[in-house]
Formats: C-alpha cells, structure tokens, sequence
C-alpha cells in the first residue's frame, strides 16, 4: 500500500500513514514475540542463559522505541528487566514478560491473535495464560496492485565480432 501511494499522480497522505503504521505494527508484534520467547529462554527453567538474555533484550529493542510512544514507562519497565548487566533471570521476570507487553497491545493496535503463543510455551505456565485483549487481527492483507520496484532490463547482447 504505501509504495503505490507514493509514486506517480497518485500521492495519498493518508494511506502512506497507514502503511507506516502496519509496518511499525509488524516490527512491534516480531519485538513482543522474541522478548516473551527470549525471556522464557532466559529463564531456562531455573538455569540462566545470558545468551537468551542479550537476544531478548536486543530483539526487544528493535521495536521498544516504537512502543515507548504508548506507554514509556512499560517499555522502561521491560528494558530494566532485560538488562544486560544481569547474572540471573526469574520466573517472575519472564512472566512480567509477557504482562508488560500484553498491557501495550491496546494502544499499539496490536491484538493477541497477531502476537499468537509461542509453539513451545510450557503448559501451566503464565506463558500458556490466556492473553488479554484477545482482539482481532487488523494487519492489512497487502495489495495485488503494487507498484512494481527496480526491475532489471537485460544488456543487448553485443554482436559477434569477426
């Protein structure tokens, strides 16, 4: 949508904001999913990882500046709990996890069927709680109509010489 909005006769302010807004959606969901999967690594039943810590806390940062446009004080509350310096993870961090983050899905536009559950949650853990707001999914399908990029012409082959 935002290329076709851009190019040619056809500017659209509007749409061109929309499309931002998916795109920044979809980076957000891609921050949420690591930093909840990432934590619970983190965690490891008990035996820290700070690999899962640094992947999470720089997963999480991809999208965090984005999200602190909603509710700063959470992402700062997130950032704390995935701070690098850090020589343990608890069960309770990795699910504040998953709390902290749920509570930025409202504002963000983003529901828990976008986030989905991650594949390998931990049956009766506060990983396999249910998600609130469950929502609907709002990401735009895309469009057959795009406006084709840079698209690559063939060199004429030269004549033989003789």
């Amino acid at each position: 949508h935002g290329l076709l909005n851009l190019r040619g006769n056809s500017y659209n302010a509007a749409a061109v904001q929309a499309a931002q807004t998916q795109m920044y959606k979809i980076y957000a969901i891609t921050a949420i999913r690591s930093a909840i999967k990432y934590g619970w690594k983190a965690y490891g039943g008990g035996s820290f990882s700070d690999k899962y810590l640094a992947e999470g806390a720089l997963y999480w940062r991809s999208a965090s500046g984005y999200l602190s446009t909603f509710n700063k004080a959470t992402v700062q509350e997130i950032d704390a709990i995935f701070d690098l310096t850090k020589t343990n993870f608890t069960l309770q961090d990795a699910c504040n996890v998953k709390t902290k983050v749920e509570s930025l899905y409202e504002a963000a536009g983003i529901s828990c069927a976008e986030v989905g559950t991650w594949k390998s949650v931990t049956a009766g853990t506060c990983l396999a709680s249910a998600c609130t707001p469950a929502g609907e999914d709002t990401l735009s399908n895309g469009d057959a109509n795009y406006v084709s990029g840079c698209v690559a012409t063939p060199a004429p082959t030269p004549a033989p010489t003789p």
